[in-house]
């Protein structure tokens, strides 16, 4: 608004779920790519109204949006803006005022969109836009053990005592068993107790379980699988043998 005069419109919303090109860009694992998808905020709506006539209106406009954009996030959300990204239909538009304004162009989408949790294909792909909103925010997205501002007190590691990881490994062990027998690579018990850690680390798909199981040490997946398998399996003397890939997948299938 200038001089009481409505001049341009822009509105920021949640990030994409999913964009190959700027996961790809970010470099993330996607275990944890949920996680961070609160720090990047999505110019979803830019209009300079159509009576409006002022050179470089759009740039300075954005420019100015992306000075405050963290600030303002933080005091409603609690939570900084490390990215931003938009999407550019190039069949109405060429995106000039966000190359002007020194966003990056990454690529295309696939040309799906998302309706009822389910992707239809729309045959339309936009082009991809980002934009850093702090110097080092690509850095703080893909970095395993990044420091982030969303998370205010510590959290403890739990205790699993003998007797709990006995009822855990009842309750496990109660899942029934949909392979076939000529494809049991790996104990039933052994990729459960992986999924379910994965899954509490916010791995929300069988790719990204099985992105957190190769992240994890051969200690690391040794110390998780005696903890509900008890008494040390021969299996767990050779390293290779331990689920790094998504068994899962067929474990437990899509319903």
């Amino acid at each position: 608004m200038y001089q009481k005069q409505w001049l341009a419109l822009i509105g920021w919303s949640a990030a994409v779920l999913k964009c190959k090109v700027g996961d790809q860009w970010i470099g993330w694992p996607s275990f944890f790519q949920y996680q961070r998808l609160s720090f990047i905020a999505n110019n979803s709506r830019f209009l300079i109204l159509p009576h409006v006539r002022i050179p470089n209106l759009a740039s300075y406009v954005l420019a100015q949006n992306l000075k405050r954009l963290s600030r303002d996030w933080q005091a409603i959300y609690n939570h900084p803006i490390y990215l931003a990204e938009t999407f550019v239909g190039p069949q109405y538009f060429k995106g000039t005022c966000y190359k002007a304004q020194g966003w990056e162009f990454l690529g295309y989408t696939r040309g799906f969109a998302k309706c009822d949790n389910r992707y239809y294909s729309h045959n339309q792909p936009k082009m991809v836009f980002v934009r850093l909103v702090i110097p080092d925010g690509k850095r703080k997205l893909s970095e395993l053990y990044s420091e982030t501002q969303n998370t205010p007190q510590e959290t403890k590691p739990m205790r699993l005592s003998l007797k709990d990881a006995e009822s855990l490994k009842e309750r496990l062990s109660q899942i029934p068993d949909p392979r076939m027998p000529r494809g049991k690579r790996h104990r039933k018990l052994s990729v459960m107790t992986i999924s379910l850690c994965a899954l509490l680390c916010s791995a929300t798909s069988f790719a990204a379980i099985a992105a957190w199981a190769k992240s994890c040490s051969q200690n690391m997946l040794k110390r998780v699988l005696a903890v509900v398998l008890i008494q040390r399996p021969a299996s767990m003397n050779h390293p290779a043998n331990l689920p790094f890939d998504a068994s899962s997948r067929t474990l437990m299938p899509k319903r």
